[in-house]
C-alpha cells in the first residue's frame, strides 16, 4: 500500500517503533525488501537518491517502485533521497513518488528555505511530504 511520509511516520510515532529506509537500486532489491517487510508485516521506506541515477534512471526504477509499493500488504512510501536539482524533483513526481527529500543544503541558509518553501507548495498540493536538509555534517 503505497503511502507518504506523513502516514507512515505518524503510526510509528503513536506505536513508538522505527522504520527501516533502505534504497532499492534494482528490481531484486526492490522485490527483496518489500517481501522482507509483507513476511514481517512492518511498514518500509524505499528510496532512490538523485546520485544513484546513473546506476538506473528513476524513470526506470520509480515506476517499479512505485507498483511494487502500491500492491504491497504493508505501508510503503516511495522517496527520493537527496533531490539536489528541481529538474529531478520533477523527475521524482513524475515517477509517481510519494515522498520527496529537497536537499539545498549547500545553499545559504535563505536560499535553502526559499527553495524548499516553494517547493512544498508544489508537492502538498499533490500529498507529497516534503523533507528539506539544513547545513552539513563536518567529517572532520
Amino acid at each position: 500500500m503505497l503511502v507518504n511520509m506523513r502516514d507512515i511516520l505518524a503510526d510509528a510515532e503513536k506505536n513508538r517503533y522505527a522504520i527501516p529506509c533502505i534504497n532499492t537500486p534494482n528490481i531484486e532489491f526492490l522485490r527483496a525488501v518489500i517481501g522482507a517487510a509483507e513476511d514481517l508485516n512492518t511498514p518500509v521506506i524505499i528510496d532512490h537518491a538523485e546520485v544513484h541515477d546513473s546506476l538506473i534512471p528513476i524513470e526506470r526504477i520509480g515506476p517499479e517502485m512505485v507498483k511494487y509499493a502500491s500492491r504491497a500488504k504493508v505501508p510503503v512510501c516511495v522517496h527520493l533521497d537527496h533531490g539536489t536539482t528541481y529538474s529531478f524533483l520533477m523527475r521524482a513526481l513524475k515517477a509517481g513518488f510519494s515522498s520527496i527529500m529537497y536537499d539545498c543544503s549547500a545553499l545559504p541558509f535563505e536560499e535553502n528555505v526559499r527553495r524548499v518553501k516553494e517547493f512544498v507548495k508544489v508537492a502538498h498540493d499533490l500529498d507529497i511530504t516534503v523533507e528539506g536538509e539544513l547545513g552539513v555534517i563536518d567529517s572532520s
